[in-house]
């Protein structure tokens, strides 16, 4: 964060508003953009120095030493006027907190930015919403998440790294991150930022640092959701997920088949977010009528999704087709099977969720005791052309 203000200010871009509460320690020295001058110096009050005396023109930086989640009284109406008059708000916490609180709990109008390295400091990443807002924080985040999950070559990307002790406290922990990683991220990030700042689209991108420092980046595409609220639940589902549950269906006609969903579960904002889906177990059973879902290697697939995702990709519920000309609600039989799902969500205080893909484009959401139906209306049609 300091390399990518300071990088920022002295290429003239953007007046800054800093929120943090941190204070500048001997172990941040090693990739600090700061000195030790600054040793023991508040994090924000130390950048807003050295930034507003790196220009001529009146002060760029100004300065709030507050935890920007829980902020003193005298200090959240100061915080709030900053973001209503802001055109960004740029996180680099590495906080999923953070992230979750500008996301859901934060009024202003300004798109949301997340940039923030991985745990080894290899690797950078930058999360951008569009102008408008149509692709929020959360969903990119939902769809990096993907992405690693489906890479070979990112399987490591979130693996922790070994730890230093900088103090006594049971949490004064640090991570061993090259400065080399960081100075050159910085850059790379500061450049992204200026870039991002002058496009209105929004944007996904992971820059990876080989071992002889040789950069390649990663785009990904960033896709629409479709959302539905039911029993007090927001479900947003990727739109390539719901292509996927109707292409499958339509290969298996006249018998149905089904799967399980893999996503997240935001508690706190009674969030639901599905990214993919599997089908084609192998022990399955398939019938014009009825469709039983197998397991065979599924608990092992499920856990490489939570290893390789750090956790914040897991079994999200069931799915499953009905065949032509049949209601897309939930049978009786659909009906037992929601109160499995719900005895083996409930434990975690996780709510049961079902998806029913139908006929003519009809998507069944089903979450504790409610169904909402969801029209993909020209899904046949897409899938026709795809053909």
């Amino acid at each position: 964060g300091s390399n990518i203000v300071l990088n920022s200010v002295k290429a003239g871009f953007g007046k800054w508003v800093l929120v943090d509460d941190d204070i500048i320690l001997p172990h941040n020295l090693s990739r600090h953009a700061l000195d030790g001058t600054y040793l023991g110096w508040p994090k924000v009050e130390a950048l807003k120095t050295a930034a507003n005396e790196s220009v001529s023109e009146k002060p760029v930086l100004e300065a709030l030493k507050v935890d920007f989640i829980q902020p003193p009284e005298d200090s959240s109406g100061k915080i709030a006027e900053h973001l209503a008059d802001s055109d960004i708000i740029l996180d680099m916490s590495a906080s999923v907190s953070v992230a979750r609180y500008i996301t859901h709990d934060t009024e202003s109008k300004a798109r949301r930015i997340s940039i923030f390295l991985s745990p080894s400091g290899k690797d950078l990443v930058i999360l951008a919403e569009d102008k408008e807002r149509n692709s929020r924080l959360d969903l990119l985040e939902m769809l990096y998440y993907r992405e690693i999950m489906q890479r070979d070559d990112m399987k490591a990307h979130l693996a922790t790294t070994s730890k230093a002790r900088y103090a006594n406290s049971c949490r004064d922990l640090s991570s061993r991150i090259s400065q080399d990683h960081v100075a050159l991220h910085g850059a790379i990030a500061s450049r992204n930022l200026r870039a991002i700042a002058s496009n209105n689209s929004a944007c996904i991108k992971i820059y990876r640092v080989d071992d002889d420092m040789q950069t390649s980046a990663i785009t990904i595409p960033v896709e629409g959701f479709s959302s539905v609220s039911a029993a007090g639940w927001e479900v947003f589902i990727c739109e390539s997920v719901i292509q996927s549950l109707f292409s499958t269906r339509e290969g298996k006609l006249p018998k149905e088949t089904g799967g399980v969903l893999v996503g997240s579960f935001n508690v706190q904002h009674r969030t639901i977010y599905i990214v993919d889906m599997v089908g084609n177990i192998a022990d399955s059973m398939e019938y014009p009528d009825a469709f039983i879902r197998g397991y065979k290697g599924l608990s092992d697939k499920i856990k490489s999704v939570q290893n390789v995702t750090a956790g914040n990709l897991t079994y999200a519920g069931e799915w499953h087709s009905h065949p032509d000309r049949a209601k897309c609600l939930p049978s009786s039989d659909d009906q037992q099977v929601m109160q499995w799902i719900d005895d083996h969500m409930s434990a975690e205080g996780l709510p049961p969720l079902m998806l029913i893909a139908g006929d003519k484009g009809q998507l069944c959401v089903c979450i504790e005791k409610e169904a909402k139906i969801l029209e993909c209306g020209n899904v046949r049609e897409k899938l026709a052309i795809a053909v």
